[in-house]
């Protein structure tokens, strides 16, 4: 006799242990994230977790897209405590029995594909793709030779270059795609067989550069679904999904100067604050609210949106990397943040 069986789905997410602090079992340096104790850093209070098991800790910090790591802290026998953190800063000595978990894509839902020259393949989801901003001191570069500002700033390495190894282009995407706190990357070949990788969790700005470098931004694609194509071309690998990725939603945090708003009217401070835009207003006028939501699940930098009715036909669509705090708001505005179901 046969039964029906249902395929099971790994978690989107797996938890890797960079630091363990004051445990007894910890034979190293008692380490672990400089952000723990800074309230500023916590994706929401650790007071709301008291008592949560390591695993629970885990569940909690996959809820958001701006968790980007957390440190389960045993502050005595059955009191832990769980942080999530949006910035892990560095390693720092730690008095407390801590570990530090930085959160990674679990590598079963990412693969590398390349597209080989005049064949027809199918490719399954794509879930990111890297968008070539600027290129080095390379033979073929006509233009400036630009690489991103924090390219060797180790504080800004989502892990040590050196961990990575000599590891070719494609593979230094798929690694980016595996952790969240990774917004970009760059590639550099020192010399023929030497190259580096440099995940990075800020991409600063453009500076001169000598290093044969190329600097990529990494973006959500907006192909979603399963296609057939005919190439021509070799491409650059890139990182595809070999399941589909939960869609982003987003919850409703607060309303506006709206007239079928009967309590306070708030919007997120960073509303008009163009340092904290992900792409100019201006170029998404006239978007509905779901297209707003659309535009934000493209970027991994997006947390969350405002979506403002200036008048009848125009709106206005704010794409945020830091929604602040809640302020009165004057604008019949809709301030969502951004969460994975």
């Amino acid at each position: 006799m046969s039964t029906n069986t249902t395929p099971t789905v790994p978690p989107l997410y797996s938890y890797v242990l960079e630091y363990t602090g004051d445990l007894q079992s910890n034979t190293g340096p008692a380490l672990e994230y400089s952000t723990i104790l800074d309230e500023t850093y916590h994706v929401v209070s650790p007071t709301e977790l008291p008592g949560f098991t390591e695993a629970q800790c885990m569940d909690a910090c996959s809820l958001y897209p701006t968790c980007l790591g957390l440190a389960f802290v045993e502050f005595g026998p059955e009191t832990t405590f769980c942080f999530l953190l949006n910035d892990l800063g560095v390693p720092v000595t730690a008095n407390t029995a801590s570990k530090s978990f930085i959160r990674k894509l679990t590598a079963s839902l990412a693969t590398t594909a390349t597209t080989p020259t005049s064949t027809t393949s199918t490719t399954t989801q794509v879930s990111y793709v890297y968008v070539l901003e600027y290129t080095g001191a390379l033979p073929t570069n006509t233009g400036p030779a630009q690489e991103y500002s924090t390219t060797f700033d180790e504080v800004h390495h989502v892990v040590s270059p050196s961990t990575l190894g000599a590891i070719s282009e494609g593979q230094c995407m798929a690694e980016c795609s595996l952790y969240p706190a990774c917004l970009g990357l760059v590639f550099v070949e020192f010399a023929p067989g030497f190259t580096f990788c440099f995940l990075l969790d800020d991409l600063g700005v453009p500076i001169s550069t000598f290093t044969a470098s190329k600097s990529y931004l990494r973006e959500l694609s907006s192909s979603m679904t399963t296609t057939a194509a005919t190439t021509t071309t070799t491409t650059v690998t890139t990182t595809t999904a070999t399941t589909t990725l939960p869609k982003s939603t987003y919850v409703l945090e607060y309303v506006g100067a709206h007239a079928s708003n009967t309590g306070p009217a708030l919007e997120y401070s960073t509303i008009l604050d163009e340092t904290h835009y992900i792409v100019s207003p201006t170029e998404l006028i006239g978007f509905t609210e779901e297209q707003c939501m659309d535009e934000c699940s493209l970027y991994p930098t997006c947390l969350g949106l405002a979506y403002v009715e200036f008048g009848p036909g125009t709106t206005f669509c704010f794409l945020l990397n830091d929604l602040g705090v809640p302020v009165t708001a004057n604008t019949a505005s809709r301030s969502f943040i951004r969460q994975f179901p």
